[in-house]
């Protein structure tokens, strides 16, 4: 709603200066002799220099996204009208995305405070246990524990080359020689491990580390994907081919001279999912938040709402003025962009592409954590 309110008074705007500077012409209607209404709109919009706009329309032969009508658009402005769509449409996406990523980085941020402070007030009472037990290791063995609770904190961050097994086993390994030397036998160097001194202890602690910490640490690396799969979203790359859609659909009517005239819903539906097409291949992501299951799925048709938000009897197709867009409306899919009569994109976004893989394993990984949880306890119950 306050989107359509600052659009009503932009447009309120533009009437009333082209009033003022050209009385002679209406911005209700194309003047077919002049550009003036053109003009105007590419100079409150800051498409471009004024200056590329003639005074007279033309024929547009040189031209690749309009039609072969006379137009009051050069090959110059065709280019800044590019650069216009481009920019338009990254902070459309940026301000759609904006609130969910808040959401992710804030939920992030807690996470990691809060573990912090668990980890932190665990390291600090392993200490203390040394110190009321075992006085005479308790100084030397404030390094060891220092480094074991590092680790932890690196594998509950996610870190792809953290690992528990030798976290724990180093762990045991500094702690060791500071026993034998200090407790059994001060005069002995380091003695091999094939020993196992500390028998079962070390297999049984990674084994609690890991149910304790598998959680959280699956819960770090989904937050850290999910704010990446919102960078790649907001920030996909639009091809030469999506540009031309959007040119064709958000400026070609404006070099007729139809400067107020708002894109058909099914025009903007299509052009907007060809150029998002890979997008929907994410929802993966989102079964974790619920709320915002709709955002990648119907991102297309959001970025379209600020084009309809008034309501006209008629609408640009592309080509024309006309009641209502007659093409067939496609879906979000790869596969559905082959039917797109808007655009011929056929390939998805190598960025969008990489984080679809990386989500695919990250959720692989995690349903095998949770079948072997599920047959030790089922095995457990017997």
């Amino acid at each position: 709603m306050f989107r359509a309110d600052i659009q009503n008074v932009h447009l309120f705007r533009v009437i009333m200066l082209c009033f003022a500077l050209f009385p002679e012409a209406g911005c209700g209607s194309a003047d077919a002799g002049s550009c003036h209404e053109v003009k105007i709109a590419y100079m409150m919009r800051q498409i471009g220099p004024v200056q590329l706009v003639p005074e007279r329309p033309g024929t547009g032969k040189s031209l690749n996204s309009h039609s072969l009508f006379l137009t009051c658009c050069t090959s110059k402005m065709e280019d800044s009208y590019m650069a216009a769509v481009r920019s338009e449409m990254q902070h459309k996406m940026r301000s759609y995305s904006f609130e969910l990523k808040y959401l992710i980085d804030g939920h992030g941020k807690a996470f990691q405070e809060t573990f912090e402070s668990l980890v932190s007030f665990t390291s600090n009472l392993t200490c203390s246990l040394f110190d009321s037990a075992y006085s005479a290791l308790a100084s030397d063995c404030r390094l060891p524990v220092f480094q074991l609770f590092s680790d932890i904190r690196r594998h509950l961050s996610g870190d792809a080359n953290s690992s528990l097994n030798n976290a724990v086993r180093r762990f045991y390994n500094d702690l060791f020689p500071l026993v034998y030397r200090r407790l059994l036998n001060p005069g002995i160097g380091r003695p091999s491990q094939d020993v196992s001194p500390f028998g079962p202890h070390p297999r049984l602690l990674v084994g609690s580390l890991s149910r304790a910490l598998g959680p959280g640490r699956a819960l770090s690396r989904l937050l850290r994907l999910a704010g990446e799969v919102v960078n790649s979203t907001e920030k996909v790359t639009l091809s030469r081919e999506c540009g031309r859609g959007l040119v064709k659909m958000q400026y070609c009517s404006h070099c007729r001279g139809l400067t107020l005239i708002r894109p058909c819903t099914g025009l903007c539906h299509n052009v907007m999912k060809g150029c998002l097409v890979g997008v929907p291949m994410l929802l993966e992501f989102e079964i974790s938040i619920q709320r915002y299951q709709w955002f990648l799925s119907e991102l297309p048709e959001m970025l379209c709402e600020s084009e309809m938000e008034v309501e006209q009897h008629t609408c640009w197709s592309g080509e024309d003025v006309v009641e209502s867009y007659a093409g067939h409306v496609v879906g979000s899919t790869l596969k559905a962009q082959k039917e797109n009569p808007e655009t011929s994109i056929r390939h998805t976004d190598p960025a969008l592409k990489e984080v679809k893989q990386r989500l695919e394993r990250l959720t692989q990984t995690e349903m095998k954590r949770e079948t072997w949880k599920n047959t030790k306890t089922a095995l457990c119950s017997f």
